[in-house]
């Protein structure tokens, strides 16, 4: 290597290293890597793939040079050179070979090659590849010189930024830990501090939007740390103090006022944490007038995070039963925090209050946030039933839960993105814009009359910005749903049945959570049309007892008493551990297998009331003959799945309005079931491949 290759390898490194800082695993990133790497060693293609840390499997992530139409093998790379420079640890370059130690090479392969492991220590992450022409000369010594520095580069990058996650997830799971042991110590105010965290990130959000302060970078995550263990030192307060309920003597006032300071001590012993989150816990019940504690600071003298975790924390105490108090209206408690701004809050920091929360429909929707999801999330199946799911579905299917179908990829990088509510919008645009199906359902979902904007949407971060993440999540689910309804089926009619019936419900349940004034009323829309989804697996798994168990169905057999003598489970429960399986909020996946036992208790007994209630109403079809709709309207309104006591006249215009949105909804989602049976080929490739 000559001085002026050198320079030019040095500079192809040390932009690498810039490009990647953020996100060494991009997408984009490696892209530009793989380019990179074909041009600095003419060759014509350059493949990149990962380790999964699911699947511990070679992924591929990036291509250079391989067209629209990229050869099938490389779904299955580490039967290759790939997999075997991983395996082996060390650069191997071939010309023309077709075997390599006797191992057959994949046929894009059989050409001039150079591939390399991407490894930190001894954690094997990845490999790299370039390909010549079969008629190309093979690569020289420089050439494995640049191809090894940069997977070396590659693997430093992302083992460091791997270990940055596993660190932050670890800090996390202490946190979560420890707002659960304090929440669980008082009926009164458990959530407490997660509402808190999501008032206080609300505020940052006009705070930052006023222009006089930013909340980039890793700013907004302390501040959510912060307001998340603002309270952490009342764990060294006695519970006959803290959950007094008459006043306080003036020596168990000091020992309760003593809780700022124990919380940061408590934070300055977890590694991971700087000055401002401990600032923030320390100085949330200082006032402006200087006349709080425990140091009596005044106005900026108090950091921004107590400024503006104390005036949250103010907020929902209002808003909050205790022991000692009833619960305030949301009305009050804003008028309340506006009387006393300048006096025990920053002005600044009311008027971002009063703009974040301009109404109480936000309230609640902040407040549905922190309950419903956690920051990061929780299985549904309980341990001990781990290995029956995994018998029973091997029984049933002949494959364990890990073969079931799962979400788009995508779709799952969406969930876990924007579990974390400080998540970077933009990279929230770009994962959902790797899937253009994915970018046209959401664009056609936001814009259709179920949402009811006054102006159309274009962009993905317009409809992001004006629904927020809950609705990312909701909408981002609701495809991937329709990509499982899309799959081959073997009776095109029951599975059009069960999508029709799916999308009635969701309409259903979102109309009712409308009506009852539930918190979390996009997730009714997703948990009606989840509902069922146990019903769609067993007819794409179990196509011959599906069907079974449809005709006993016809012969007058209840659905779940058919599938349990069928197949010894039901849908209801195989729908809980697909959902379980795809990491979705436990609440919903408590829903799936308690919507047709509504007294079961589960987390949130309203959401599976409603769906409930609206599965009923769903099966109630659409008819010319008005006094059929009449006598099945009345047969609902006198049954038990009239949870909610709906009379006729609300039951009739609820029914109508059902109809009329789930038609929209249906023309919004387009066409989603196969439009043909599978074929014989299919039948068979389906015996022989999927057990």
């Amino acid at each position: 290597m000559d001085g002026t290759d050198a320079i030019q390898f040095f500079r192809v490194a040390e932009r690498i290293l810039e490009m990647g800082g953020s996100d060494p695993e991009s997408g984009a990133f490696l892209a530009e890597v793989a380019c990179d790497l074909a041009g600095r060693t003419d060759a014509e293609r350059a493949v990149i793939a990962l380790v999964g840390p699911a699947s511990g499997s070679l992924e591929v992530k990036a291509l250079h040079g391989f067209g629209t139409d990229p050869p099938p093998e490389l779904s299955h790379v580490d039967d290759g050179i790939l997999g075997w420079a991983l395996k082996g640890g060390a650069p191997v370059a071939l010309s023309g070979a077709e075997t390599l130690g006797g191992i057959p090479l994949l046929p894009f392969e059989r050409t001039v090659l150079l591939a390399a492991p991407i490894a930190v220590g001894d954690k094997r992450l990845g490999a790299a590849s370039v390909l010549r022409s079969p008629r190309a000369v093979g690569f020289g010594p420089a050439d494995v010189l640049f191809v090894n520095t940069v997977t070396s580069l590659l693997g430093g990058m992302i083992g460091h930024a791997r270990a940055e996650t596993e660190g932050r997830n670890a800090v996390r799971r202490t946190i979560e830990s420890l707002t659960m042991a304090l929440d669980a110590r008082d009926s009164y105010t458990r959530g407490h501090s997660q509402r808190v965290a999501m008032f206080s990130l609300a505020i940052a959000n006009e705070l930052e939007a006023g222009g006089h302060h930013s909340f980039g970078g890793e700013r907004r995550n302390a501040l959510l740390m912060s307001a998340l263990l603002h309270d952490i030192g009342k764990i060294g307060i006695r519970d006959e103090v803290l959950f007094k309920p008459s006043k306080l003597t003036e020596e168990e006032y000091e020992l309760v006022k003593s809780h700022p300071e124990k919380g940061a001590e408590i934070v300055r012993m977890i590694p991971g944490f700087d000055e401002s989150v401990i600032a923030g816990i320390q100085q949330h019940h200082e006032r402006w007038d200087g006349k709080g504690y425990p140091l009596g600071l005044e106005r900026e003298g108090i950091h921004l995070f107590g400024r503006i975790i104390g005036l949250a924390d103010a907020f929902d105490a209002i808003v909050t039963s205790r022991p000692y108090q009833s619960a305030g209206s949301f009305s009050y408690a804003r008028s309340r925090v506006q009387e006393l701004s300048g006096i025990a809050f920053d002005p600044e920091i009311v008027r971002a209050t009063t703009r974040a929360l301009k109404d109480q429909q936000v309230w609640h929707e902040l407040g549905a946030i922190s309950s419903t999801l956690p920051v990061s999330p929780s299985p549904s199946v309980d341990p001990r039933d781990a290995d029956d799911a995994d018998h029973t579905l091997k029984r049933v299917f002949g494959r364990s839960i890990e073969d079931l179908p799962t979400l788009p990829h995508v779709v799952s990088q969406v969930l876990e993105k924007t579990r974390n509510p400080d998540s970077d919008l933009d990279e929230v645009v770009r994962l959902i814009s790797n899937d253009q199906a994915l970018v046209s359902t959401y664009l056609r979902l936001v814009n259709s009359a179920f949402y009811g904007f006054n102006r159309r949407i274009t962009t993905l971060k317009q409809a992001i910005t004006l629904l927020g993440y809950r609705s990312v999540r909701n909408v981002v689910v609701n495809a991937g749903v329709v990509g499982i309804f899309r799959k081959r089926t073997f009776n095109t009619r029951h599975r059009r049945r069960l999508w029709d019936h799916s999308v009635a419900c969701g309409v259903a349940s979102r109309l009712l959570a409308e009506r009852q004034q539930y918190k979390a009323r996009e997730e009714a829309f997703t948990a009606g049309l989840l509902h069922d989804i146990g019903k769609v697996v067993i007819d794409q798994y179990a196509p011959k007892e599906s069907a079974e168990i449809q005709s006993r169905v016809e012969g007058g057999l209840e659905p779940r008493v058919a599938e349990r003598e069928v197949l010894g489970v039901d849908h209801a429960r195989i729908g809980s551990w697909i959902a379980d399986r795809w990491h979705l909020p436990k609440t919903l996946c408590e829903m799936i297998e308690r919507h047709h036992e509504p007294d079961a208790p589960t987390g949130d007994p309203e959401l599976v009331r409603i769906v409930a209630t609206a599965n009923a109403i769903s099966h109630i079809q659409r008819s010319e003959d008005a006094d059929a709709v009449a006598r099945d309207v009345s047969a609902f309104v006198s049954s038990p799945a009239n949870l909610h006591q709906l009379d006729v006249a609300t039951t009739t215009s609820l029914l109508l309005e059902v109809w009329t949105r789930k038609a929209d909804a249906l023309k919004t989602f387009g066409d989603v079931v196969p439009t043909r049976p599978a074929t014989d080929e299919e039948r068979v490739e389906v015996a022989t491949t999927e057990g």
